[in-house]
């Protein structure tokens, strides 16, 4: 949810701010009444991710130091440029510095301005060409942006640029990508079992929620029967992919699949002495958790109890549940 109590359409100018900035040279005074509204939206809505416009710092103000911005990180307020493409180019955007900022800890959002005006060579009535289609990918990786929002008509803007809207799909916010899985094609129940795989961020910015990854064992029927939970990884730690390129990680899960374990018996339990006597009911001498057989593991990522949320770029997938290979359990 935008703050936008502040400012012309909400975004933090407007004439009496912009005399206050430029003629009363008093950014004092206009951080101060920024702060009541920072604080009043942050005390009213605690639990609600809020973003802010970067005009509360100065349009055209860079300096990294800026004491707002600063503060709005500070209550957890992410950050949103409203607009970019306003600028002449080569220009086209004012704020990555501080979109670089927010977005350690908290998504970014951009906005890039009315599409259908400053788009001349889309049909626009800008005196020039403002909206620079092959400008955005750039400015996705500058600000590591999460989300996007248009000023435009959509079918017009898909119909104009969907070959840019189709890339930046594939690199906003985070993508997971398994790139290399393996896993043993037998296993004992109850035995150590290692799976190395090797994942890559391809996205711009990190998972900030963070996710935990799972190995899951299905049946015939697509259930599932048996999950390695890793509690050692957490996908927020996996680096987004920026000017260095990519940043793969090699993980390596360990745990087991089902296992077989001994019937207590102290001799003394009715209820067991019954079964015994009971061939339908005798339980025998162990339990099996985990029925011996060849089942289908699947990759998932989502929550630290084992529960899919994540929709991940692989084939053939069920429930955010994806298929990889077969894996016989023996006894």
């Amino acid at each position: 949810m935008d703050v936008g109590s502040f400012g012309a359409y909400g975004e933090g100018h407007g004439p009496s701010l912009h005399d206050l900035r430029f003629k009363a040279r008093n950014t004092n005074e206009i951080d101060r009444l920024a702060r009541i509204h920072l604080d009043m939206a942050r005390r009213c809505l605690p639990n609600t991710y809020l973003v802010v416009s970067d005009d509360i710092g100065g349009s055209g103000n860079q300096d990294p130091d800026c004491a707002i911005m600063s503060y709005a990180r500070s209550l957890g307020i992410g950050f949103r440029d409203d607009s970019i493409f306003c600028w002449n180019p080569p220009r086209c955007w004012a704020h990555a510095g501080w979109a670089r900022q927010f977005a350690k800890t908290l998504p970014v959002v951009v906005e890039t301005g009315h599409h259908v005006r400053l788009d001349k060579a889309g049909g626009g009535d800008a005196d020039i060409q403002k909206w620079v289609p092959e400008k955005i990918l750039q400015n996705l990786v500058e600000y590591q942006a999460s989300y996007y929002t248009v000023h435009s008509f959509p079918k017009h803007l898909v119909r104009t640029h969907a070959d840019v809207l189709k890339k930046l799909a594939l690199r906003i916010g985070y993508r997971l990508e398994l790139r290399e899985v393996t896993f043993p094609d037998r296993v004992k129940a109850g035995a150590p079992v290692a799976i190395e795989s090797t994942w890559v961020n391809t996205g711009v910015a990190p998972l900030y929620a963070g996710a935990s990854l799972a190995w899951n064992l299905l049946d015939a029927k697509g259930t599932v029967v048996w999950s390695i939970v890793d509690s050692g990884f957490d996908f927020r730690s996996l680096e987004p992919t920026l000017e260095a390129g990519e940043k793969p990680r090699r993980v390596t899960t360990n745990g087991w699949f089902g296992f077989t374990t001994p019937v207590p018996d102290n001799g003394n339990d009715d209820v067991l002495k019954w079964a015994r006597a009971h061939p339908e009911f005798d339980p025998g001498a162990t339990v099996e958790l985990l029925k011996p057989g060849v089942y289908t593991l699947a990759v998932s990522v989502g929550r630290a109890d084992g529960k899919p949320e994540i929709a991940l770029p692989l084939a053939n997938g069920r429930n955010r549940m994806y298929p990889l290979g077969s894996v016989e359990v023996v006894r």
